[in-house]
């Protein structure tokens, strides 16, 4: 009996095996075969995957290619893809749970989907060939979550992907963007340095003291905003899914320096590792072109690459482009701010942060002309801080 039990359980463990290697090759990548996709290219497109698994993409047109590449890049990386567009714009809460909600503000309050609202409307106000290769890759992009079975992240997680926009080929810069600075770690640091050490630390870092305000109403009370604007950042940092930049290098060589009379470009992101890498490399070939490259998920074209012609790469210029600003609170009226010398209302931002298996989360984001209160998004911040804190970025 013991063994008739055993032989049972044995051949359900090997029929459970079977079923779940045959389920996730279904959901794997496909590297070989054909695909009939209904308007989706002008002309038949080869893709070939090298012994390194990078697709070398051959087509008769241009937009052909790039909805090739769209396929291409999302059958290996449409969670990678969806997951960067939703930490840009504050909705990882809502496939992760609460533990992601103090990132999902911090994004909100950095207003990266709105910035690339804009962006995108802005690429979209002209017609021309970058206009059309990038809305073919996103066809293609699209057409992957139409026609084929999905990653098997979303079934773990439960949900699917909406179709991809323009907007989310800009949050994913904006996400970059994002990496490249350091102010905001910075200038509350710094500030602090000088409220609690003087001048000379300062000088010592050669950094010059009359940059920082010193017209505070209440200076402990401030000290206590910048230690939780510190905290509040750093806490959020550690709570990203995703790998961040840190920094970056290129150099160049004239013709006239090197063996073979040809310019040559170096580039190095500096980068923390990830599985999957952060970037995605890809060759396309066409009539009127070609391009080789690595390319960001959910961006149609090369961040660092080259054609027939030239090349490029991508480098970090550290400038000052954050500015914090303590705001004075009108203490008659809750919903203005000084500006200059007259009170001015605040502008209000409604935000709803869907949170799995929670109640969503609304709260009213306020933004001042410098930018967004970060008060209103940490509470460590309003606790500590009768003085609105606004970022411009």
């Amino acid at each position: 009996m013991f063994k008739k039990i055993l032989l049972g359980l044995a051949t359900l463990m090997i029929i459970l095996a079977i079923g779940i290697f045959f389920f996730l090759k279904a959901q794997s990548p496909k590297y070989s075969g054909k695909l009939q996709i209904p308007n989706s290219v002008q002309d038949s497109v080869i893709v070939i995957y090298d012994n390194y698994g990078i697709p070398h993409i051959s087509a008769q047109n241009e937009t052909d290619a790039y909805f090739a590449l769209g396929y291409t890049h999302a059958q290996e990386r449409l969670f990678q893809m969806d997951l960067i567009r939703r930490l840009a714009k504050g909705e990882l809460a809502e496939i992760l749970g609460p533990k992601l909600v103090s990132t999902d503000k911090m994004m909100r309050t950095l207003s990266i989907q709105q910035m690339a609202a804009r962006s995108a409307k802005e690429f979209q106000s002209e017609k021309g060939a970058m206009q059309d290769a990038a809305q073919a890759y996103l066809n293609g992009v699209n057409s992957f979550i139409e026609k084929d079975r999905l990653p098997i992240e979303f079934t773990i997680l439960g949900y699917s992907p909406t179709k991809f926009t323009l907007e989310d080929s800009y949050c994913s810069l904006g996400f970059m963007a994002l990496g490249f600075t350091m102010t905001m770690k910075e200038e509350p640091l710094m500030e602090l340095i000088y409220q609690q050490l003087g001048d000379k630390y300062l000088e010592d870092l050669g950094i010059d003291s009359s940059s920082i305000y010193k017209g505070f109403s209440n200076k402990s009370t401030h000290e206590e905003s910048l230690m939780a604007i510190m905290q509040e950042l750093d806490k959020v940092e550690q709570n990203i899914p995703l790998p961040l930049w840190e920094g970056s290098n290129s150099w160049a060589i004239a013709g006239s320096r090197s063996k073979s009379g040809k310019s040559l470009l170096a580039n190095d992101t500096h980068i923390k590792y990830g599985q999957p890498s952060v970037w995605y490399e890809a060759h396309l070939e066409y009539p009127q072109g070609g391009i080789y490259g690595y390319f960001l998920a959910g961006v149609p074209f090369p961040i660092m690459g080259h054609n027939k012609h030239l090349g490029w790469g991508l480098t970090i210029f550290p400038v000052d482009n954050m500015d914090m600003y303590s705001e004075t609170q009108n203490p008659d009226n809750e919903n203005q701010y000084l500006v200059i010398d007259k009170w001015e209302d605040y502008e209000y931002r409604k935000e709803v942060i869907k949170v799995k298996d929670k109640e969503n989360i609304i709260y009213d984001l306020r933004i001042t002309r410098h930018g967004p209160v970060l008060n209103d998004a940490y509470e460590n911040i309003a606790k500590h801080s009768e003085q609105p804190v606004s970022l411009w970025w």
